[in-house]
């Protein structure tokens, strides 16, 4: 996350895609902290377990 954080810092639009993102274990908290996300999976459940998370 120090990475994600210092790299945010460099440009204001920072845009990442998580492929395979399950419920979001990642994607989640590079969204808390301003990238714009787009999280990719196949499970159905888990890309609704990720949305909750986040909202």
């Amino acid at each position: 996350m120090r990475f994600a954080r210092d790299e945010l810092r460099r440009s204001e639009n920072m845009r990442v895609i998580d492929l395979g993102c399950g419920a979001g274990r990642n994607a989640v908290p590079l969204a808390r902290l301003g990238w714009d996300v787009v999280g990719i999976d196949l499970s159905i459940p888990m890309l609704r377990a990720g949305s909750y998370r986040f909202g």
